[in-house]
């Protein structure tokens, strides 16, 4: 009895990773923020919600934004802050988040929903001066997009549930024809982690642009991977399997005999 359980427990060991499952997802910019007539406000930082997802066993393996035809408005110094976050409000100023206490907060434009994800987008006036460079979302200080009461708590304790990803700056009049910005393996980590951990399966990229910026699109790309065990090592796991029932049938039997 006893080698047969040493048995099984070594040939647990076959059914190790032989090949791996993809799934790609990949969502355009709210358009109310697209094109040259509109683009990210100075005074704005913005919250964009993608819920739906059910990452099961899988993890994000990479992620980028990419930004075609980026410009600011003038040459004048400038900054993007780029976050993600666990979660945000659906309703900036009401429902766990802050009031909208400098000005104006709301939805832009209308909601997509692509693939069976949800995009959302908000935002919240976080400045009145056009030429302050600040960090909206730096510390642990709640806004109306992003507030520490929402969401999963679980994960919020390394880094309030937002994770910085990057703050290009230095941009000008003459648009930069493609502009990536792409995830590192500990910001990968953390988005897989907000995923899988919040309610509805969502996460927030956060933006907030110390400028005005212009730019033709804004895509987020994200690849899952989930492991999956060879067929072959399946098979023959199961033959043993079926071999070892037998003989402890044959052994219980002559016991009993």
């Amino acid at each position: 009895m006893k080698a047969s359980l040493a048995l099984l427990v070594g040939l647990s060991g076959l059914l190790i990773p032989g090949s791996a499952s993809a799934a790609s997802y990949t969502f355009n910019i709210n358009t109310s923020l697209s094109g040259s007539a509109n683009g990210l406000d100075h005074h704005y930082a913005y919250a964009w919600n993608m819920s739906g997802f059910n990452l099961g066993s899988a993890t994000v393996t990479s992620a980028s934004l990419t930004f075609t035809n980026f410009s600011n408005w003038d040459n004048n110094a400038n900054q993007l802050f780029v976050y993600i976050g666990a979660t945000s409000v659906a309703t900036p100023g009401a429902g766990g988040g802050s009031a909208c206490s400098l000005g104006a907060c709301g939805t832009v434009g209308s909601d997509t929903t692509v693939g069976g994800i949800l995009n959302h987008t908000t935002y919240f006036s976080d400045n009145t001066s056009g030429t302050t460079i600040a960090d909206a979302f730096s510390g642990t200080g709640a806004t109306p997009l992003y507030n520490s009461s929402v969401g999963s708590l679980s994960v919020k304790n390394a880094s309030s549930g937002h994770t910085l990803i990057a703050s290009p700056s230095g941009f000008t009049t003459t648009p930069v024809p493609t502009l990536t910005i792409n995830f590192t393996g500990a910001q990968l980590n953390d988005l897989t982690t907000y995923i899988g951990s919040a309610l509805g399966g969502d996460f927030a990229l956060l933006l907030d642009s110390d400028c005005h910026y212009f730019f033709s699109n804004a895509v987020f790309s994200m690849t899952t991977t989930s492991a999956v065990p060879e067929p072959g090592s399946v098979l023959l796991l199961l033959t043993v399997l079926a071999f070892v029932c037998v003989g402890l049938r044959k052994k219980k039997a002559v016991a009993a005999a």
